[in-house]
């Protein structure tokens, strides 16, 4: 968890809500995010063709930047798990989803990871492609990550297999 509190930390953006802190406390993990005091998005949307152009754009650009300087990585492996990340809880050993499947991988057991509802329709070596991508999106160090053009190539030569 100490490496997604950190990149969530360094996210500075003003389309993010601003991450204030963390607790951790047994199995119990919670993140702590400014106030919204006008309800999320959804809940306030507005129905005129340049307002919603504009919030188009500021997503694309948050997304842009999250990925730049954070992790699609995340997303990435919830979607081959089938599970969140918050809320993950392994228990043989206290890790995050994201340690988990570092755990996985460095033991060669990969294809472990995946949403075990997918075993008869999934191709193994797209799978595994997909699990190194989506670590590959979350080193520490974000100048070792991919950029989000390079993510997109690699996905789209997994998806032209098909």
């Amino acid at each position: 968890m100490r490496v997604e509190v950190v990149l969530i930390a360094k996210l500075q953006h003003r389309n993010l809500v601003r991450f204030l802190g963390y607790c951790v406390e047994g199995e119990e993990k919670m993140l702590v995010y400014e106030y919204m005091p006008n309800k999320s998005l959804d809940a306030t949307i507005i129905f005129y063709w340049d307002m919603r152009l504009k919030i188009v754009f500021g997503i694309a650009r948050g997304l842009l930047y999250m990925h730049e300087d954070s992790s699609l990585g995340v997303v990435v492996l919830e979607i081959i798990s089938g599970k969140r990340n918050t809320g993950f809880y392994q228990a043989d050993n206290e890790l995050s989803l994201l340690g988990y499947a570092w755990l996985l991988w460095k033991e060669g057991k990969a294809l472990e990871f995946m949403d075990q509802t997918l075993c008869q329709t999934c191709n193994a070596d797209e799978c595994l492609k997909c699990v190194v991508m989506g670590l590959f999106c979350l080193q520490e160090d974000p100048n070792e990550c991919p950029t989000m053009s390079n993510v997109v190539f690699c996905i789209f030569c997994i998806v032209q297999q098909l």
